[in-house]
């Protein structure tokens, strides 16, 4: 009896006895095989877990990048409010110290640009996970979003590239952040002209001698308004998360 045993369990481990190998792996299947990825597809249990893993990993990576654009963040707004304080803390202190954090705050803007496209790679495979594949689990009646989204994702594995242009990823983070931490110091900028300044002439407190103060307030205005035109640029579309004015409420019932 226990002869059989061992017999039945060899057999299952090389693949005579059943019709899997040990790991799961369908029985004409090596583990060295080249084809591996193929016939893993036969067995919908194989490829849940398979798709498990996958959508974990990418969740993953899209948290690690999700947190490495939030520190970015939080250094800009630091150095903002750093400035502001130290700006406003005496009338003698001088107004450009402004004008270079916003220039510091214009470098975490491409930094946080470069994360964001970095970023959108994992969060634009967990977004057709969800729209192709699990939201018709939780409802069956409804169609998936992409017909191939299998294809699609395995040629986005076989050749990764960001999905959103540098100027998209510009766009979206001067509209979620950092045209308002902009706002911010060029009100604060002014303010530091006509009120603590003890020039009456504010234009003329604006100067960074040899350069007049025309010609500053030129450059930071055409500067800004670039940064408006950069954050109104229309988006190109792409899975991502959609802000609605009203949230959905599915979690109430309708009145």
């Amino acid at each position: 009896m226990a002869d059989e045993r061992s017999e039945r369990t060899a057999d299952r481990s090389s693949g005579r006895g059943g019709t899997e190998q040990s790991g799961g792996l369908p029985g004409d299947v090596a583990a060295d095989d080249p084809g591996i990825g193929e016939a893993t597809t036969r067995d919908l249990e194989n490829l849940v877990t398979l798709v498990g893993h996958f959508y974990r990993g990418q969740l993953d990576r899209e948290t690690t990048w999700r947190a490495r654009l939030d520190r970015t963040t939080n250094w800009a707004v630091l150095v903002v409010a750093t400035l502001l304080t130290w700006t406003f803390s005496g009338a003698s202190n001088p107004h450009y110290v402004l004008l270079i954090g916003a220039l510091m705050v214009v470098v975490f803007l491409g930094v946080e640009a470069h994360r964001y496209r970095a970023y959108d790679v994992p969060r634009s495979r967990v977004r057709m996970l969800e729209e192709d594949l699990f939201a018709q689990v939780f409802d069956p009646s409804r169609d998936v979003t992409h017909d191939e989204w299998r294809r699609m994702l395995s040629e986005d594995l076989l050749r990764p590239a960001s999905k959103v242009s540098v100027l998209e990823a510009l766009s979206r983070r001067l509209r979620r952040v950092y045209l308002p931490l902009l706002t911010v110091l060029l009100a604060a900028w002014l303010l530091k002209l006509m009120v603590f300044q003890p020039r009456s002439d504010w234009v003329g407190a604006a100067s960074l001698p040899p350069i007049p103060g025309q010609v500053v307030l030129a450059v930071v205005a055409a500067l800004y308004a670039l940064a408006v035109v950069v954050a109104a640029w229309p988006d190109g579309g792409g899975r991502h998360e959609v802000e609605t004015a009203r949230p959905h409420a599915w979690d109430r019932d309708d009145e």
